[in-house]
C-alpha cells in the first residue's frame, strides 16, 4: 500500500485516538475495497481515491462516487454466493473506513472533494448501523469557544470573531457543513416564529414588546426549508463578525455568503474541515468532525428535555430515527 495509506493509519492513532483494533479493522476495510476494485495496491492512491497528480476528469468527485457505487454493488452481489457471503455490517465498516480515509486526504489537500457515502449507501440499499455519533462534551465546547476567541498565537486560517460565530451556528443551530457553506446574508431575517417564542415576546396591546425575534431560514437537503430561532447572543456574535468583515472587504449585499475565508473567498468543504482541525488542535480537544458540532446541538436539546420529534424538525431530519 502507498505511503499515504500508512500515514492515514498513523493519523488514526495519533490524532483520532482510535484503538489498535479499530485501526486494524479500518486497514483491512480499505484493503478490501482495493481487492474488489481489482487494483494494484501500490497504485491505489493514484486511481482511487484520486490525488492532485491525476487528470481533472479522473479525480472528479462524480467519477470516484460512481466507482464506489460499482464496487459496493459488487460486494453486495457476492452475497448470493454462500462461500463469499459478506454481511451488511462488514460493508458498512468498509464505507466508514473509506470515509475516514477521504477525510484524511481532504484535510491534507490530497483530493478535490469527498464522495457522498450516505448517498452510496442509499443507492446500494445498505442499511446503516445506528451508532451514537460523536459530539463535543460541555467542557470541550467551552475550550473550543475560548480558543476561537483568542487573538494571541492564532494561525493564519483563524479569525476570532468569525470563528466564534461559525462554531455557534454549527453547535447551537445544528447547521450541516453544506448549509453553513451555502448560507447567505439574507437567510437571517426578523420574522414571527410563534412556535419558538416565549409568551412575553408575542404581539400585544399591554405594553409587551412586539419586536419579532431573529430567525434563520435554512435551505437544506432536498431543497427543504426550515426556520430556526436565533438567540440574541448568536446575533451579537454574528454582528461583530459582519462589522469586522465589512471593514476588510466592504459592505455586503443580498446573496453574499454569510461566512468567508480570510482571503475573502467563500468556504469549501475542504477549507472548512481544515479550519475546524486547527481550532480543535489549538484547543487541545479531540479532532472531531464537522458533523460532531451539528450532533452536539441535538444532544444539547435532548438534555433539556426537548421531544425527539421537535429535535428532528429543528435539525431538518425527515425521521426521528435519524435524530
Amino acid at each position: 500500500m502507498p505511503a499515504v495509506f500508512h500515514a492515514w493509519l498513523q493519523w488514526l492513532l495519533l490524532r483520532e485516538g482510535k484503538p489498535p483494533n479499530t485501526i486494524r479493522a479500518y486497514s483491512q476495510a480499505v484493503r478490501r475495497i482495493v481487492t474488489y476494485a481489482g487494483m494494484v495496491p501500490a497504485s491505489f492512491h493514484e486511481t482511487f481515491p484520486a490525488t492532485k497528480d491525476d487528470t481533472v476528469e479522473g479525480r472528479s468527485v462524480e467519477n470516484r462516487q460512481a466507482r464506489l457505487i460499482d464496487i459496493v454493488g459488487a460486494m453486495l452481489r457476492s452475497g448470493y454466493d454462500e462461500s463469499q457471503r459478506m454481511s451488511k455490517a462488514t460493508i458498512n465498516q468498509t464505507l466508514a473506513a473509506l470515509t475516514s480515509f477521504y477525510d484524511y486526504c481532504a484535510l491534507n489537500f490530497l483530493v478535490e472533494g469527498v464522495p457522498d457515502v450516505k448517498r452510496i449507501r442509499k443507492i446500494a440499499k445498505v442499511d446503516v448501523d445506528q451508532a451514537d455519533p460523536s459530539y463535543y462534551r460541555i467542557e470541550d465546547l467551552e475550550r473550543l469557544y475560548q480558543t476561537a476567541a483568542e487573538e494571541e498565537g492564532r494561525r493564519r486560517v483563524r479569525w476570532p470573531t468569525r470563528d466564534l460565530a461559525m462554531i455557534a451556528f454549527l453547535a447551537v443551530l445544528g447547521l450541516r457543513a453544506s448549509e453553513l457553506i451555502d448560507a447567505e446574508i439574507d437567510w437571517l431575517t426578523r420574522q414571527r416564529l410563534e412556535e419558538f417564542e416565549r409568551p412575553e415576546e408575542r404581539v400585544g396591546r399591554d405594553g409587551v414588546s412586539d419586536r419579532a425575534p431573529w430567525m434563520m431560514e435554512v435551505r437544506g437537503k432536498g431543497g427543504r426549508i426550515r426556520r430556526l430561532p436565533v438567540s440574541p447572543e448568536i446575533m451579537e456574535a454574528n454582528n461583530r463578525w459582519q462589522a469586522e468583515r465589512a471593514e476588510r472587504f466592504g459592505r455586503t449585499k443580498e446573496g453574499d455568503p454569510l461566512f468567508l475565508q480570510n482571503n475573502g473567498a467563500p468556504f469549501t468543504y475542504r477549507r472548512l474541515l481544515w479550519w475546524l482541525h486547527t481550532v480543535n488542535e489549538d484547543a487541545g480537544v479531540r479532532d472531531h468532525s464537522l458533523h460532531a458540532l451539528r450532533h452536539t446541538a441535538g444532544v444539547t436539546l435532548a438534555s433539556y428535555g426537548v421531544p425527539a420529534h421537535e429535535i428532528a424538525k429543528f435539525m431538518g431530519h425527515s425521521s426521528i430515527v435519524t435524530t
